[in-house]
């Protein structure tokens, strides 16, 4: 074999070699001739960019793509390697109709370099383009910020940190990625022992709270249980705080003993704080109810009393005079009795100490009682009316305390009503059921509309009452799943209405 035989063997030798290696490399390589019209892709480039060899070879133009950059083309022209990152979206390509490919709705990130190729004298003779395809770290790196930021955002929030203990090493560290800036963390002790250190934390610890964190904790480290939370008290940059840790240990393979113990710790003063100010005023309502309830009995016992020895003496010397007098006591002697029960009611109302007890009950016959219970009180300038428009009978609700509403709506009714009529009306709009107590009383000027439900609130300080029956009636519509308002025009009456689930 000539000279000349094996400089030919050998060159073809290393196309076959250069070929088989642009073949198999994991990137995609392109290879643009010097106008930058595509001569050569590989395999992985044909994959990357869902394209057929037949449809690109000799007609795609690097400098017509709709992706790169023309900032990146002016310098290739000039002869100067480019690399960048980029978001290749094939809805471009199919939208200019760059090539035909396989993907038409992908966005892929790539790494793309783009090197010109020249000859001795810098004569550029083509371009080689390498893409590196890093959709996937790409979307991994985006996941994970995106949940590092979610998680910063609750640890701010909370005022919050995560650290781990080093058990081998009896250190303390934690994330900073993660936990961000702990200035308002670190704390100092007198003998500048950070509290990143196991001697430090525990030195901090409140001494009440010493034993109860070792109790704790030492389970965890021996490996006895996998999770432990604890709240305690520690010193940080000189104020006591509240702290609540929750312990996780991490155990290596094969090992019952853990080789870390990560925490989450919160601080939780004001919390702590707003707690026991709230069992104080659970405290406060429970005792104010219970000292209601003892008045009240105080209260009824010597009312009877005099009522009925009142009665006594005025029947074994009965006279007109003497009816008077009985019947003022027996009107004190009813206001009064309204008057403790109402603010009994209202003060088991602010302590959340109401009871409703809901079951089936006869909605027709409740307004029939009623409407005859205040036939019987009201004067005889007044006509008392009853509508009763329900489909049904059944009406399934708490019927004392609807009964009470009704009631103090009445009572209402028949305080500001000297003459003319008072109606109560029953109801059914959708599925809520709808009670009416209109009257043609002296009515409301709207600048008292918006104190109309607050407890205490009388327009005229002569007035009678206590002012604590449409406030009592709101609290129970709404704790009975209803709504209360009314309509009312100055000098031609009012009308009172509240509507509830017409569950029946």
């Amino acid at each position: 074999m000539t000279k000349r035989e094996v400089s030919a063997l050998k060159s073809i030798k290393n196309e076959l070699l250069l070929d088989l290696i642009f073949q198999k490399l994991p990137i995609a390589v392109e290879l643009y001739d010097e106008h930058g019209i595509l001569s050569q892709i590989n395999k992985a480039g044909l994959k990357l960019f869902g394209m057929q060899q037949e449809n690109v070879i000799g007609i795609l133009d690097l400098f017509a793509s709709p992706i790169i950059p023309q900032e990146k083309k002016e310098l290739i022209r000039k002869g100067i390697e480019v690399e960048f990152e980029m978001d290749y979206d094939f809805r471009v390509v199919a939208e200019k109709q760059y090539y035909k490919s396989e993907h038409t709705d992908l966005c892929k990130r790539m790494i793309c370099t783009i090197i010109p190729l020249k000859d001795s004298f810098e004569n550029i003779f083509g371009y080689i383009f390498l893409v590196y395809d890093i959709s996937e770290d790409h979307s991994q790196k985006k996941q994970l910020k995106y949940n590092l930021t979610k998680l910063r955002m609750a640890l701010d929030t909370g005022k919050a940190l995560i650290w781990e203990y080093d058990i081998e090493t009896n250190k303390l560290s934690y994330d900073e990625t993660i936990s961000g800036d702990i200035s308002s963390w670190v704390s100092m002790h007198d003998d500048n022992t950070s509290m990143f250190t196991a001697e430090g934390q525990m030195q901090g610890i409140h001494p009440d709270d010493t034993d109860r964190f070792y109790k704790a904790v030492m389970p965890i480290m021996h490996g006895e249980t996998d999770q432990e939370t604890i709240t305690y008290r520690q010193y940080m940059n000189g104020k006591l705080e509240w702290l609540t840790s929750n312990f996780r240990s991490m155990k290596n393979e094969g090992s019952n003993k853990p080789s870390k113990v990560f925490c989450y710790t919160m601080i939780v003063t004001e919390h702590h704080n707003t707690e026991i100010e709230l069992i104080k005023m659970k405290e406060a309502d429970r005792l104010k109810t219970a000292f209601m309830e003892n008045l009240s009995h105080e209260i009824r016992t010597p009312l009877n009393a005099i009522v009925g020895f009142s009665t006594i003496l005025a029947e074994s010397n009965p006279s007109e005079e003497n009816e008077e007098f009985i019947r003022l006591i027996n009107e004190n002697n009813e206001a009064l009795l309204n008057l403790v029960t109402n603010l009994l009611d209202l003060s088991k109302l602010d302590a959340n100490e109401v009871e409703y007890e809901y079951k089936d009950f006869n909605i027709k016959a409740l307004g029939e009682d009623l409407w005859h219970t205040y036939r019987q009180k009201k004067s005889h300038d007044i006509t008392l009316t009853h509508h009763n428009n329900l489909p049904f009978a059944t009406f399934c609700s708490d019927a004392k305390r609807i009964k009470q509403v009704i009631s103090l709506l009445l009572d209402n009714a028949l305080k500001f009503t000297e003459e003319g009529m008072i109606d109560l009306t029953f109801d059914v709009e959708g599925d809520l059921l709808k009670v009416i107590v209109s009257d043609t009383g002296i009515g409301i000027s709207e600048q008292d509309y918006p104190h109309l439900f607050n407890p205490f609130y009388q327009k005229d300080a002569f007035q009678k009452g206590t002012g604590l029956g449409l406030h009592i009636s709101q609290k129970l519509v709404q704790a009975l799943g209803g709504h209360i308002g009314f309509h009312s025009e100055e000098g031609k009456g009012s009308q009172f209405w509240f509507t509830l689930p017409a569950k029946r």
